[in-house]
């Protein structure tokens, strides 16, 4: 049996759905023109360990037929190399989707895989950078109990769910930045 690889996108809405089925393609896209095999699929999200993810995108690639139909029997990998988490998913709420879903995140990451979520990180003072800030008040003033995570809150967040090497990418000309922890 040769090597698989495993990506998965957690994602909520419509627009992120087509951004995760976009991401899983291009990734088999990639393993196929390096003379790999991939397959790229969704499913809906009903696993109750992991409360609160909607939806799931996954591309599995594999360095042969035998290894990419064994990925193919499984109804999600027991184990994946990366995960993505789109749509600003860990922003807080009355159920804050943070504090449930990081740790089954980490659990699901093969040893050495990575994790990464695209957010809205208000700077401390929550007042900066412009759109991360409005953000923020748009959730404390839309929501029950609203708020976005500043990167040290992010950061506790991941160290408590397991992961290490926390680190903030900002995008460039973007509001968004990708924090990424390894498990």
């Amino acid at each position: 049996m040769g090597q698989l690889f495993a990506v998965e996108i957690i994602y909520r809405g419509v627009f992120q759905k087509t951004l995760a089925k976009n991401i899983t393609r291009g990734i088999v896209l990639a393993a196929h023109n390096e003379g790999k095999l991939g397959i790229s699929f969704g499913r809906y999200g009903d696993s109750p360990e992991r409360n609160g993810i909607p939806a799931k995108g996954f591309a599995i690639v594999a360095s042969d037929e035998e290894t990419l139909e064994a990925g193919m029997a499984q109804y999600e990998p027991k184990a994946v190399d990366v995960t993505v988490v789109l749509d600003d998913t860990l922003c807080k709420g009355t159920e804050s989707w943070a504090w449930y879903g990081l740790r089954p995140v980490h659990g699901a990451l093969k040893p050495g895989g990575r994790a990464a979520t695209l957010e809205f990180v208000p700077n401390e003072d929550r007042v900066s950078p412009p759109m991360p800030a409005a953000f923020s008040m748009y959730m404390l003033t839309t929501t029950v109990a609203g708020d976005a995570y500043t990167f040290s809150e992010l950061s506790s967040m991941y160290d408590q769910a397991g992961f290490t090497g926390v680190k903030a990418h900002p995008i460039p000309m973007s509001p968004h930045t990708i924090v990424m922890g390894s498990a």
